[in-house]
């Protein structure tokens, strides 16, 4: 198996689980990757949110090496339970990179971006920092346009057709909005999609 990247080293020293990755423990996760348009099923990975970079443990002759992945081959990967792809695309609002993919049904796709703020902290002897998740980003693909996706009236923009229906969904799941926004959001989009149908 070759891979093209560089060694990993983080100059950025964080001393417990508040740190710059997916899940917080300091090991590589299983999970699978496509990289260069081919499919590697046994890795060991991990998800630098607020670089977006996408890490790799090689074991070579009893030994472990980390390294960054280069960004542009990575088409897509899972890690743990969930799968990310790559996505470039043409609107400067939109930042590139990767998102995870929340639901894919009947032409519509919803992709959460993970956020992460620093914090810089001081110690007697020395300086570290600490990042905890911030609210993430939802996208939404319809066919090859990409939307941000806001509040109640930026969905009710997308489909006018649903008004009533995604006023209701608000409605009936304020809770769910409040303490759980990816159930909420694919609850949603699920439903806008079950009848939905691409533009000829």
């Amino acid at each position: 198996m070759l891979f093209s990247g560089v060694e990993y080293l983080d100059n950025t020293q964080s001393v417990n689980a508040k740190n710059k990755f997916l899940y917080t423990g300091q090991e590589y996760v299983p999970g699978s990757l496509t990289y260069n348009k081919q499919f590697f099923p046994e890795v060991f990975l991990k998800y630098n949110v607020v670089d977006d970079r996408l890490l790799i443990q090689l074991s070579y002759q009893g030994k472990q090496s980390n390294f960054e992945l280069v960004t542009a081959q990575v088409d897509s990967f899972t890690i743990g339970t969930h799968d990310f792809v790559r996505i470039q695309n043409e609107n400067p609002d939109i930042q590139n990179g990767f998102f995870e993919k929340l639901l894919d049904k009947n032409g519509l796709q919803l992709f959460k971006k993970y956020r992460k703020n620093s914090r810089k902290k001081l110690d007697r002897s020395f300086t570290y920092y600490e990042y905890e998740f911030n609210t993430p980003d939802y996208f939404l693909q319809k066919g090859n346009d990409f939307f941000e996706i806001g509040g109640r009236g930026n969905v009710v923009d997308l489909f006018p057709e649903n008004k009533t229906e995604i006023k209701e969904i608000f409605k009936q799941y304020r809770d769910l909005f409040r303490s759980n926004r990816d159930a909420f959001m694919k609850l949603l989009f699920g439903s806008i999609a079950d009848n939905y149908k691409m533009p000829e």
